[in-house]
């Protein structure tokens, strides 16, 4: 997303920080200062599963019944509303409940000189006590948008 700056390196140190690397080919240093923002989400085979069969069901999706027309199928005895169901069960069948294990993490190169390969260390907030199978990891570059303080 930063023009000539490119994500050449992404390692996941321990649970809780991330190490990206950063490369651009700008010939005369004059780099624009960026942020570099990561996602993280850990996920268990349980987490997993519960997408794919909630994604493989095609009549009943997230609760969604796209050939369900109320007004010809309901006849008035049939309720609409489910009994209520614990917290667990609502997990199992709730594709979104995958987003509580989202972890985010940022840092910023405001250097306009930075030397190019440049690698930048991050803590992520929110750190779980979860044991995950698979950590999914999303890492953007964006310009910097926050106050440089100005040399003199």
């Amino acid at each position: 997303m930063v023009e000539n700056v490119a994500i050449s390196g992404v390692q996941l140190i321990n649970e809780s920080t991330i190490s990206v690397t950063l490369r651009h080919d700008i010939e005369n240093n004059t780099v624009l200062p960026i942020t570099v923002i990561a996602y993280k989400i850990s996920l268990n085979n349980s987490d997993i599963g519960s997408v794919m069969q909630s994604a493989s069901n095609s009549n009943n999706f997230m609760g969604f019944n796209p050939s369900m027309n109320s007004l010809q199928h309901d006849n008035g005895t049939s309720s609409r509303f489910e009994e209520p169901r614990s917290t667990s069960q609502k997990n199992k069948e709730n594709p979104l409940a995958i987003f509580d294990k989202i972890q985010i993490g940022s840092s910023s190169l405001t250097n306009p000189n930075w030397v190019s390969p440049n690698t930048v260390t991050m803590s992520m907030i929110k750190n779980l006590n979860y044991h995950s199978n698979f950590d999914f990891i999303l890492v953007m570059a964006i310009p910097y948008t926050g106050i440089q303080s100005m040399d003199k």
